[in-house]
């Protein structure tokens, strides 16, 4: 794990204890909402800590001895938070109303009033606000491919502080994570951001961070488009990096407890609806196991002989 990740994950883990304490002030909530809004890291790191905490309460006792008993620790201190965590819902922090949704793991496809067609991958949100003048969306979270209806009115999509204007195109953005990231199959699209015009073309990918841009040019992948005909495509992937993909299609946490492996790299198209399949079969060839408990996933060595 990043030391920023690492730092986001415990800064969310105090917001959870402070806030379902019962004793947050208005001013601990306004220094939430401050921080929640820093950056996009934050809102999904809370979401994580949020609902490790909430299900903890239903957490039995696993029958594993970890070598390091440290991760365990901090598990049983989060079940004396789970309790409170309901007190969330007052705060709205994820109630904002949206024109277009989708749940975990499910992949939706929308067509909106211009004939334009849109996938929203797994818990990711979409508003549109057109007029007779121009068309605008706003891809709040998660992941979305766009495939542009032809039309006089001009079309474009702000998210994380970026506008990705399109010329007859068909492409993703993604904005489950920093950076920003944005693939184009067909046609041409430019991002804007920071006072700078990226143009990319068909084939064609970028990923833009706060105000900067980086890998221009460089080539869109499989991965960017496949989505949304049910497939996760990984290529040399970081096994950790790929639990992390495949937790975009699952609820619940997946916490990582075995002390290697996490950067043994695997490559293989698993099937969004055989997804615990899939993930099982990572795992076994690299010595690892997944013990499922309630709302939890625990990575832990295989002791059965595998590996």
């Amino acid at each position: 794990m990043s030391a920023d990740l690492e730092n986001a994950s415990q800064a969310a883990a105090h917001w959870v204890a402070r806030l379902s304490s019962g004793t947050a002030s208005e001013q601990d909530r306004q220094e939430f909402q401050s921080w929640l809004k820093a950056d996009i890291s934050h809102r999904r790191a809370f979401e994580r800590a949020r609902l490790l905490f909430t299900e903890m309460d239903r957490l039995p006792v696993p029958s594993v001895q970890p070598k390091s008993r440290r991760p365990m620790f901090r598990a049983v201190g989060a079940m004396a938070l789970a309790a409170g965590v309901a007190a969330f819902a007052v705060l709205g922090f994820n109630s904002q109303p949206t024109d277009y949704r989708s749940g975990v793991g499910e992949v939706e496809r929308l067509v909106l009033s211009d004939g334009t067609q849109v996938w929203l991958d797994s818990d990711s949100a979409l508003d549109a606000h057109y007029d007779d003048a121009r068309r605008e969306l706003a891809l709040q979270r998660g992941r979305a491919y766009f495939d542009v209806a032809a039309d006089a009115r001009p079309f474009s999509i702000q998210s994380a502080g970026a506008t990705i204007v399109d010329i007859g195109t068909a492409f993703t953005v993604d904005r489950t994570d920093e950076p920003l990231r944005v693939a184009v199959e067909s046609g041409e699209v430019e991002v804007r951001l920071g006072g700078l015009t990226t143009q990319l073309l068909a084939g064609e990918s970028g990923t833009f961070f706060h105000g900067n841009s980086s890998s221009m040019g460089s080539r869109a992948e499989d991965s960017d488009f496949d989505w949304r005909e049910g497939r996760l495509t990984l290529s040399q992937t970081p096994l950790r990096q790929a639990l992390e993909q495949v937790g975009r299609y699952r609820r619940g946490y997946i916490l990582w407890l075995a002390d290697d492996g996490a950067d043994a790299t695997v490559s293989g198209v698993l099937r969004l609806e055989t997804l615990d399949e899939g993930i099982d079969s990572l795992l076994a060839g690299r010595g690892l196991r997944l013990l499922r408990l309630p709302g939890l996933a625990v990575v832990i060595k295989d002791s059965s002989g595998a590996g």
